[in-house]
């Protein structure tokens, strides 16, 4: 729920399905909202502010101006400062002072300065006499890069039908058209026309800046649509991840060495499933007969006995496979043991996901650079990750099956030092 959806709306019923409605306010609005001046530079924009601010304080009603950073608004605070006018300043960094500040914002010949995050959702109450004087005058000092920002600000004043008005003063020096195109930014630059003060004056500032604002924001839009799809695929891996890490964390301690069981079967599995796909494609196959040697407990293979090993595989693992499992069967009922167990495969799965976050995160910042090639990035992206994320769980798989393999040949029996290993 909030006042500022509506400029959102498609982008809520698009990407989240969320659709928009509106609700009528309890009492009219009757704030004024006054047309943007637009000033040549930055210099010329401040001095307009301060002018503005000497002019209304002069009447009597209260002035917030709302500033884009803490920097600019101690900037505007000392140009006040040296033309005598009173103020505060809310910026976060006077969080303590925070609610006693707001209380006496609306209070007649206040003036207070505050940043886009400062005092939010905050009512400014007007104190006596103000609501005849005009009530609450808001100066914005940037257009922002979302229009629902903006409407925040304006929003401060005129509530609960209580009269106030707004303004903007801004410049062409100003964040939000540093993000605009370089090119229409000088074109334009070189049309303009403007008073003594740095006002512009043509060619037609309001729809110059209502044009910018609408680029810029649906350039970011865009933007986060790009990023959400991207993260479609990271999101679904990382549901798979998180249900291993909740399976092993929810698993009685004694129950542990069915979980590694698992693993080395998926391990031992995958190896066989290489090897007779190496075998084929290529006879020197020294590396993987290592490996088989390794994990199938059998000594003395050579490189040239690889008939003989193709008709014993089959054989060799489900002996394997019941070899580890009567080497596991051991530590059944060993809460301690079990414990160790879980942390060491947990520091596996968890070393290796945030290896691969950082690897699709360098995926994903190059990704765009596929639509020069006419190719669909998105389509491209969820290929490559789905086959790093395979590779991952590979990884995972073959990483816990030979440390705990190397651990048992090793011939260790304090368990507690297989924790100790990894660190």
């Amino acid at each position: 729920m909030t006042g500022s959806a509506m400029p959102s709306k498609s982008e809520f019923q698009g990407i989240y399905q969320l659709p928009v409605i509106e609700i009528p306010t309890n009492e009219p609005i009757i704030r004024v909202d006054e047309v943007d001046l637009l000033y040549k530079d930055e210099t010329s924009k401040i001095n307009k502010i301060v002018t503005e601010v000497k002019r209304i304080h002069d009447g009597g009603r209260p002035i917030l101006i709302g500033t884009t950073s803490i920097e600019q608004s101690e900037k505007i605070s000392v140009q006040l400062d040296n033309r005598k006018i009173k103020h505060q300043i809310l910026n976060a960094k006077t969080e303590e002072d925070e609610a006693e500040i707001i209380a006496n914002a609306g209070q007649k010949k206040q003036v207070m300065l505050a940043t886009n995050m400062a005092g939010r959702g905050t009512d400014i109450l007007l104190g006596n006499d103000v609501k005849e004087l005009g009530g609450l005058h808001i100066i914005g000092t940037e257009r922002h890069e979302s229009r629902r920002i903006d409407m925040q600000l304006r929003g401060r004043s005129g509530r609960q039908g209580d009269p106030g008005s707004t303004q903007f003063i801004i410049s062409l020096e100003d964040d939000l058209f540093n993000y605009y195109d370089e090119e229409e930014m000088g074109r334009y630059i070189k049309k303009i026309k403007t008073d003594e003060n740095g006002l512009v004056l043509g060619p037609a500032p309001d729809k110059f800046v209502k044009m910018v604002q609408e680029t810029v924001e649906q350039m970011h839009q865009s933007s986060r649509y790009h990023l959400l799809k991207l993260e479609h695929a990271l999101n679904e891996q990382s549901k798979i991840i998180y249900a291993m890490r909740d399976r092993i964390l929810d698993m009685e301690p004694e129950r542990m060495s069915a979980i590694l069981l698992d693993y080395i079967v998926k391990y031992i599995t995958r190896l066989t499933v290489k090897y007779d796909r190496e075998h084929i494609a290529e006879p020197d196959s020294s590396a993987l007969i290592e490996e088989l040697t390794f994990v199938l407990l059998s000594l003395g293979w050579q490189e040239s006995d690889l008939k003989d090993i193709e008709g014993q595989i089959e054989g060799r693992v489900l002996e394997a496979l019941a070899e580890w499992e009567s080497r596991l069967v051991i530590f059944q009922d060993d809460a301690e043991w079990g414990n160790q167990l879980r942390a060491f495969m947990l520091q596996h799965i968890d070393t290796n996901w945030m290896n691969h976050l950082d690897e699709m995160n360098s995926l994903k910042e190059g990704i765009g650079l596929s639509e020069y090639g006419q190719q669909d990035p998105y389509t491209l992206f969820e290929k490559a990750a789905l086959s790093q994320f395979n590779l991952l769980l590979s990884k995972i798989e073959a990483e816990i099956s030979i440390r705990f393999m190397e651990y048992m040949k090793s011939n260790q029996q304090d368990a507690a030092s297989l924790e100790g290993e990894e660190r």
